[in-house]
């Protein structure tokens, strides 16, 4: 249930600005003609439901979720299987801000659908950066330096931030629920603004980090994968 209920938040967010970045095992309907006008599937990327996707929006096709639908995900039984499905995802749409962001950028009006989103994900990007860092040198600073001024120091960080989550999770939430299907959710699920503030936001930034490594190196050294069109 809760898998369902973070896809389904999800899918409504990218529906509020009619934009999808990513897909994540959903059953999906394409037209002919807009697959043949975007050269079907490329076989040389991470995600290549998530690529096409991107292309589609791109060429100015709508992509558009239906929040009435309804539909069944098998999550994977074991955590190695969750986490390869999570960092698949996760390098799926990163692989496509590297690719595409030369044209957004330059052709701002023309892509002007996307940009919003896109500037998110970038934002998200640095944010998961950011925070890997600074695990990496809470780390460091506790193992160094034994002072309590030190653990006040990074715990009163930790609370302030995970604060600062718990207002963005809680806004998410409002936008994401669909209030005429899914009645009494929000009182329901509160907690799991908590769970994301605290838990799912700090792996999600580690999966990115991984994951942008993972990306550039398939652009530097992979031969399958260097040609980013």
């Amino acid at each position: 249930m809760d898998a369902a209920v973070e896809l389904a938040a999800d899918r409504r967010k990218q529906a509020f600005h009619d934009v999808m970045i990513r897909v994540e095992k959903e059953a999906i309907m394409y037209r002919r003609t807009a697959l043949l006008a975007i050269g079907l599937w490329r076989s040389n990327r991470i995600g290549a439901e998530t690529d096409l996707f991107w292309r589609l929006q791109l060429r100015g096709w709508v992509v558009r979720y239906n929040t009435f639908a309804t539909s069944t995900r098998l999550t994977p039984p074991r955590l190695r299987g969750w986490m390869a499905e999570r960092f698949t995802w996760t390098a799926a749409v990163i692989e496509n801000l590297f690719a595409h962001s030369r044209d957004i950028v330059f052709q701002p009006i023309r892509y002007r659908r996307v940009v919003r989103l896109w500037l998110g994900e970038w934002i998200m990007l640095a944010w998961s950066w950011y925070m890997t860092a600074l695990i990496l040198w809470g780390v460091y600073l506790l193992l160094t330096i034994h002072t309590p001024e030190i653990v006040y120091i990074v715990a009163t960080s930790g609370a302030i931030l995970l604060f600062v989550q718990f207002v963005v999770g809680m806004l998410q939430l409002i936008v994401a629920i669909n209030y005429r299907r899914h009645k009494g959710l929000p009182n329901r699920f509160v907690w799991r603004v908590g769970w994301f503030a605290w838990a799912n936001w700090w792996i999600t930034a580690l999966f990115k980090t991984v994951a942008t490594g993972k990306v550039i190196y398939n652009m530097l050294f992979d031969p399958e994968t260097r040609a980013y069109d």
